[in-house]
């Protein structure tokens, strides 16, 4: 109330009370109408989860979505949108429109017989739209972003222009949405609104090749790339990078039919740049391992690495930048990402996320980057299981702003009883350490990258996923445990062994530098 009596609104109020209904300036009647207002937008942030009212009745209590919307700067019907719509399966496509829906693109112009050219552009798009929507400031949100997807030109330079505007604020509001399904614990929904991000950044399908990120390549010029014959035509996108590695002959060989010299060394440059991570980790914890337990062999030369149950662990994830080529960089020495679509410069970025796949549970997220040398390493906090026996976590490393380069591990944990809880002081550390020496050092295993083609390839055939169109129906494509509710041992609130503060400190608000 205080506040308010310090704010221009309240000096206009005291000038023109009629024009905000109040009757006369006594004191009695500002301090009621005050109080109406206050109490009045107290019960909307209620309604949209972002405060709570102790039981005293007069303290606030901050909720995990009030951070969010405060963060992102984002409205509190917005965050309600996402806790409401989004659930452990949401399919790109209802990602995708649920982007289009917020509240941030209300004002997005609709121009005098646009209504027209939206109709007409919504016939060569992939994902149609309501036919009695093409007046609506969401509807051409998506349009817009189809089109920027299928790289078909715009019909004027208004759409351009708005399009950018779409750009400006698509990237902060999926970032927002992703903050949600993480503290949800939802992983498949996490993993496709990443994907959405990219898509945004490169201005491509999920499902297209991603060579289509190097600067001028189009789709009929792809089998130019595939002529080596190390490269077989289901060869992955880091492979192709690998093979042309410092090889411009090679690309001049069986490019130049298609291409002057200027774009083969604009195409070489941006190949040179594509940051192939080398990934390793490692696992550490509170608890004294029993040292006279002896590791089993896990499929691909890995271990699977003793741990107690239901308690916290750390694993320390280590990015290596092997390229010799230097990206542009920025005042503070980060790499720029290639990504001449998008209508400004983006950092290379990553997600570090470790997920369990069988139960679709998402159980930690750090956000990371960009390089400033060439390692970066990304402590990720976890719990393990309650229940002792050999569980399978996976852990994903996720670009932000490339397709094709994203990386999975499986993760082995062999959950042993925690029966006596061993307190480790810096002599107990020691003889950890000495501990996890004795393992191999290969028991990371080998990456498999992730393919573009698919939503998440974990979890569905590639042969059923990806657009155009979005069709996959969380229903029929949910993995064992997922579907429109929520999948076993998962509430709306947290995971097991999880709270709210600690999701937090696992990550979700921290970016690693």
């Amino acid at each position: 109330m205080d506040y308010l009596t310090w704010t221009y609104f309240f000096r206009r109020l005291l000038k023109n009370p009629a024009y905000y209904h109040l009757e006369d300036l006594e004191d009695d009647n500002i301090n009621t109408f005050l109080s109406s207002i206050v109490s009045g937008k107290i019960h909307e942030l209620e309604q949209s989860y972002c405060v709570a009212v102790d039981q005293d009745g007069a303290t606030l209590v901050p909720q995990i979505l009030g951070y969010i919307a405060s963060y992102y700067y984002l409205s509190h019907k917005t965050v309600k949108m996402f806790a409401d719509t989004m659930n452990p399966a949401s399919s790109m496509n209802e990602i995708m429109q649920l982007l289009c829906d917020v509240t941030e693109y209300d004002e997005m112009p609709v121009r005098h017989n646009e209504d027209k050219i939206n109709e007409e552009m919504s016939s060569s798009l992939p994902i149609r739209v309501p036919s009695f929507t093409y007046d609506s400031p969401h509807t051409k949100v998506h349009l817009l972003l189809q089109a920027h997807f299928t790289r078909q030109a715009m019909p004027m330079t208004d759409y351009i222009t708005d399009l950018k505007s779409v750009h400006d604020q698509a990237i902060r509001i999926l970032q927002a949405m992703l903050d949600v399904a993480a503290d949800s614990g939802w992983l498949r929904t996490s993993l496709n609104i990443m994907h959405l991000v990219k898509m945004i950044i490169q201005g491509c399908w999920l499902k297209d090749d991603p060579l289509l990120q190097l600067p001028h390549v189009e789709p009929y010029q792809l089998p130019l790339f595939y002529q080596l014959q190390s490269l077989s035509e289901s060869a992955s996108f880091p492979e192709v990078l690998s093979a042309y590695s410092n090889r411009l002959d090679l690309l001049r060989k069986n490019l130049d039919s298609d291409f002057n010299e200027r774009e083969l060394l604009q195409i070489h440059k941006a190949m040179s740049h594509m940051p192939l991570l080398r990934v390793t980790h490692s696992i550490t914890g509170s608890e004294l391992l029993d040292k006279n337990y002896t590791p089993k062999q896990a499929p691909g030369g890995a271990v699977w690495v003793p741990v107690h149950a239901d308690k916290e662990y750390s694993i320390e994830v280590k990015l290596t930048l092997p390229r010799s080529g230097k990206s542009p960089q920025n005042k503070q020495g980060g790499r720029k990402a290639h990504a001449p679509r998008f209508n400004k410069p983006v950092d290379e970025t990553w997600w570090v996320v470790m997920g369990e796949i069988e139960s679709g549970e998402l159980i930690a997220m750090k956000r990371c980057g960009p390089f400033r040398g060439n390692t970066l390493s990304v402590p990720l906090s976890f719990y393990t299981p309650e229940s002792p026996g050999s569980h399978i976590y996976t852990l994903y490393i996720i670009s932000q702003t490339y397709l094709g380069l994203d990386q999975q591990y499986p993760v082995y944990l062999e959950v042993l009883e925690s029966e006596i809880v061993y307190q480790m002081d810096a002599d107990m550390l020691d003889e950890e350490e000495e501990y996890y020496d004795k393992l191999p050092s290969n028991f990371t295993s080998t990456p498999s990258f992730v393919s573009s083609g698919a939503v998440n390839s974990f979890i569905k055939k590639p042969e059923q996923a990806g657009p155009p169109g979005f069709q996959d129906s969380p229903s029929q494509n949910a993995p064992p445990g997922l579907s429109h509710n929520n999948p076993p041992g998962l509430s709306r609130n947290n995971p097991p062994g999880l709270s709210a503060t600690t999701r937090l400190i696992a990550g979700i608000w921290e970016q690693s530098n």
